[in-house]
């Protein structure tokens, strides 16, 4: 006899963003399971925590689909096998069968619905907006696919009307539900970081990329919401033009010395927030807001960089015009402590230098990272360890944009790539590509295979002015392991 509690299994379930869902809906009352082909920390953690078990190796685990009510399907699996077993046998029974996604909008998502999206910033931006939301006293419901430093976990169900997103321009489900995640989101209110290319596995061309965007336009209109636009964004004009069509609305914002790509829709003076006299200190980034012409006071952010100066500024906007308070969005800013592996100081090495991790897998990202941190450590010795996201580059001529965005950097390592069997000879990248693209505009760059041999270059080459620093769209816990680091703290 079947029980009464209903039973939820998942198709993957140690992905980043699944693996904290998956301990929601324990939490909700559900029977969980669950299977990938692997499980490491911080997921196995996790579920030996809330005791779940997790079915680890082959996608086998035939018994558990068969008695679920819900089954729910990673983005990963299919990816690697679109005759996924379990997946098969989910189709096959014709069992309600999901994306993820599918729970975020039924557990998570509220009528103050926040998502935010774009090529780049979205992780810091959602956790920094439901920061603020929390200490404001609304105790909102989120989902964002880091772990926040200042929340327990990723995803939190509550019944507050609020609820913050990170809306994800990535298919849903690779095969199955061939859509943009946010456009699952129900996005009412919806940040736009940039449409600056990316994912060009999914999306080969600038068009086709900012044709996602339209989606969520699209959306946000039919939830009769706003969209909050970045000024100097790449390819937001389109997109906002394309929002105008549909009859949407939106508010602009900027930081007053970066480019207003905006300028032939909306001019200079009718951006709506803008931040100005930033000040890059030893432990804040302060900058002032002006909204209509006025003031609305000087904020102090613990994050360093230009792009978090963007970030913080959209939360400012959305969040203002939403009217949460001046005071407390000031006060939610500067004690936020953002999200692990977003320049995470790990430690010092032997030498003195010190280390941040951080999860710069794309050109954009990796400039903004470096430029970043040359706000806060402007002479040191800033060296990269940089371990790229093998998804996203198919083909030499998709590790072009590489060229140039490792300037900052003093020394450039690239380590061993592995390259996916499954892969066609003529789309496989080495090392060796990355160091002559980056090479060209930063001769200080090494392809260095084996990690005894990073160790012992670290040792020769850093001290306690350097600066090491990780880049890897993974944790790389076993090498971080292995650098016999002193604490940060």
């Amino acid at each position: 006899m079947k029980s009464d509690i209903k039973h939820v299994h998942f198709i993957g379930i140690a992905g980043s963003a699944i693996a904290p869902i998956a301990v929601m809906m324990s939490e909700l009352g559900w029977k969980v399971t669950g299977s990938d082909s692997s499980c490491w920390e911080p997921a196995k953690s996790l579920f030996d925590n809330n005791g779940i078990a997790v079915h680890v190796g082959k996608y086998d685990d035939l018994a558990n689909v068969r008695d679920a009510d819900l089954v729910i399907i990673g983005g990963g699996p299919l990816m690697i096998d679109v005759n996924n077993p379990e997946y098969l046998e989910a189709k096959t029974l014709n069992k309600d069968l999901h994306g993820f996604v599918y729970l975020v909008d039924k557990y998570i998502v509220h009528e103050q619905n926040i998502v935010v999206t774009g090529s780049y910033g979205k992780t810091t931006t959602t956790a920094l907006t439901a920061w603020i939301l929390d200490e404001a006293g609304k105790s909102p419901s989120f989902m964002l696919g880091g772990q926040p430093l200042d929340f327990e976990r990723g995803v939190r169900h509550t019944d507050s009307e609020w609820s913050v997103i990170e809306g994800d321009e990535y298919y849903s489900v690779f095969h199955h539900d061939e859509v943009p995640k946010f456009y699952r989101y129900s996005p009412k209110y919806a940040i736009l970081t940039s449409a600056q290319h990316d994912h060009v596995n999914i999306y080969p061309t600038e068009d086709s990329y900012v044709e996602a965007y339209y989606m969520l336009s699209e959306k946000v209109v039919e939830n009769k919401g706003k969209l909050y636009v970045c000024a100097s964004g790449v390819n937001n004009k389109k997109v906002l033009e394309q929002h105008m069509v549909n009859g949407g609305t939106y508010l602009t914002y900027k930081i007053n010395s970066l480019p207003n790509r905006l300028a032939e829709t909306v001019s200079d003076d009718a951006i709506d927030y803008i931040a100005t006299n930033i000040q890059f200190g030893e432990q804040y980034t302060s900058f002032e807001v002006l909204h209509a012409g006025e003031s609305l006071g000087t904020f102090q952010s613990p994050l360093i960089g230009m792009h978090n100066v963007e970030n913080a500024l959209s939360v400012i906007a959305v969040l203002h015009d939403l009217g949460i308070s001046v005071k407390d969005i000031q006060a939610g800013l500067k004690s936020f402590k953002n999200v692990k592996r977003r320049m995470e100081p790990l430690g010092y090495l032997p030498t003195g230098a010190i280390v941040l991790d951080d999860f710069a897998h794309s050109p954009p990202k990796v400039k903004a990272t470096l430029d970043a941190i040359r706000t806060r450590y402007t002479e040191n010795n800033v060296v990269v360890l940089f371990n790229p996201r093998l998804s996203n580059n198919e083909g030499k001529d998709s590790i072009k944009p590489y060229e140039g965005v490792f300037d900052q950097a003093d020394h450039v390592i690239i380590p061993k790539i592995i390259v996916k069997a499954s892969q066609a000879e003529n789309k496989r990248v080495y090392g060796k590509d990355f160091l002559e693209v980056i090479g060209k505009t930063n001769k200080n760059v090494s392809y260095i295979p084996k990690t005894e041999k990073i160790k012992r270059f670290l040792a020769e080459n850093t001290d306690k002015n350097s600066v090491f620093v990780i880049m890897s769209a993974k944790s790389l816990d076993s090498f971080v392991e292995g650098l016999d680091l002193r604490p940060a703290n």
